[in-house]
Order: structure tokens, then sequence, then C-alpha cells
């Protein structure tokens, strides 16, 4: 049968596929066609496409109901509750925490500091990477200052460029010892 020539329900591709979460796939054996043809069948339709959070979250309900994943971390999609954000920076899942976002995750270097410091970052203070490396939360490259003087005292660009070479060439003289190799510095003396 030519797959343009079925008559498709939208409506019931609709809640088919939205409603009750089912994938295309389910469809298709639900409906006795492929998985592409109902896919071409929304396409044409235009009936969306459910984004990878919008799936995850219909597939943890519906395996509520079976006890499969009771929690987030039960699901083979589960990264731990640290993800990298398009910013650069670390997130971690603390749905308790007074700055998480609306998805429940907080800035891992805020946490760490907190930690360290044993209380609370104050209001209107925010954590500045020493190095410029918004991933790098080790304790030693976080430092707390109020947002305005953050601002005001922009760590110059080639003050960063320069820590991250003197951290470069750290680890060249580390590895050199590790392998006891002898190291000759030629340069301004």
């Amino acid at each position: 049968m030519n797959k343009y020539k079925i008559k498709w329900d939208k409506d019931l591709l609709y809640k088919l596929y939205w409603e009750e979460g089912k994938s295309t796939g389910e469809i298709g054996e639900l409906l006795n066609h492929k998985m592409a043809t109902v896919s071409d069948a929304m396409r044409r339709l235009n009936i969306p496409k459910r984004n990878n959070s919008e799936a995850l979250k219909i597939a943890i309900s519906k395996n509520r109901s079976t006890g499969c994943y009771k929690k987030l971390d039960e699901h083979p999609k589960w990264t731990g509750g640290r993800i990298k954000c398009s910013s650069g920076y670390m997130r971690i899942k603390n749905d308790n925490h007074k700055r998480s976002d609306s998805n429940g995750y907080v800035a891992e270097h805020i946490l760490i500091w907190e930690e360290i410091n044993q209380k609370s970052l104050p209001e209107n203070w925010i954590i500045h990477h020493a190095n410029g490396i918004k991933s790098d939360n080790r304790p030693c490259n976080l430092i707390a200052m109020p947002k305005g003087k953050h601002h005001q005292n922009m760590v110059n660009q080639q003050l960063k460029k320069r820590v991250r070479e003197l951290e470069a060439e750290c680890k060249q003289y580390k590895k050199a010892l590790e392998q006891k190799q002898l190291v000759y510095i030629i340069g301004d003396n």
C-alpha cells in the first residue's frame, strides 16, 4: 500500500504520540505500519517531534507505573547529576539548594566553595575562576567576591593566559621529573 494513499487521523497520531507517549515504532506496530511511514505521516501532518528531555520524562513516567525506574538516577540515560552547560560551567543536580535553577541544577563551583568554607555564598556574590577556566573547580581556583567587584576588577586576559601557560609548564616539569629527565631552560635570565 502506498504510504501517501493512507488516510491518517491526525488527532489519533497526536494522542498516541504526545498524550500516551508512544514511540513512532510503537504506533507503527499498533496501526500495522512501518516506523518510517508513521514518522513521514507525522511530519506531513505537522505533528512536532519530542526532544530528548521530553522523551526522557515520558520514559520515566511510563516506567514508574511498571516500577522499573522509580528515580531519575535509575534511568539508563542518567549522567550522575553532573552536566556541562553550553557556557562551559559544570552543574550538579541538587533540587534542595537555594540557588538551584528550574531543573534543579546548581553551579558546581558554588557547591564546592560552600563545602570548603562551611557556609552559604552570600547574596549578590559570585565565584570567580582565577585561571579563567570555567570547568576548573579546584578549591584553589575559586574566589568568592561581590558581583560589582568582579565586574569592576575583571582579571586581565593576559594574566589569565599567563596562569594557564604556567600551569602547563608545571605539568611538563612534573612529567620530566617523574621520568627522571633533565630540563634545560634557554632564555632570559
